[in-house]
């Protein structure tokens, strides 16, 4: 646990713990996959403090894994920037979902992914919660979601829509890695 030296030894249940994190980050960075270097650019940051953390674990390996990983985003992002002339597709998107939970696992830092990877919660806590809300109330909460879109419904570019979000990917991932590093 963060801040703690408490172990936690949750037994049969770190199997649900895993599928929950593998098949929830996944399927949140594929949420965030709806704009023009959305996702890579958000999954840029949240991998960047693993880099740290597998130094701190004496994993160089993982750490030239990771920054393989950056480099081949960095020349992604090259053509999938506004306007985009390729795309990631659920291929890419569930791919570094996974990749993000895997590290976190391999790195003992789950919960630190959680705050790492803050822009991906908020994307799909935003998309549960409308779900619930038009299911039990017949009402929406935001005009549409995944909430990137609410966004540009309401007048902001598309552009400027994924720099704040890169702008909130970056402030997740200091808080992350202060979690991570400190904890």
């Amino acid at each position: 646990m963060p801040f703690t030296d408490l172990v936690v030894n949750l037994g049969w249940l770190y199997i649900i713990l895993v599928f929950i994190m593998f098949t929830g980050s996944s399927n949140a960075v594929n949420i965030t996959d709806g704009m023009d270097g959305l996702a890579a650019g958000t999954c840029f940051f949240a991998l960047i403090p693993f880099i740290l953390f597998a130094w701190q674990n004496e994993l160089p390996y993982i750490a030239l894994f990771i920054l393989g990983v950056l480099g081949s985003l960095l020349g992604y992002l090259k053509y999938n920037l506004h306007p985009a002339r390729i795309f990631m597709g659920d291929t890419g998107s569930l791919a570094l979902g996974g990749l993000l939970a895997a590290l976190a696992f391999v790195l003992k830092q789950e919960i630190a992914l959680i705050f790492i990877g803050g822009v991906f919660v908020y994307e799909t806590l935003c998309v549960i919660l409308q779900i619930g809300s038009v299911k039990i109330r017949k009402k929406k909460i935001f005009k549409y979601t995944p909430i990137h879109y609410s966004f540009v419904i309401n007048g902001m570019n598309e552009v400027n829509v994924v720099k704040m979000f890169w702008m909130m990917g970056f402030c997740c991932m200091v808080i992350g890695l202060m979690i991570g590093v400190l904890g």
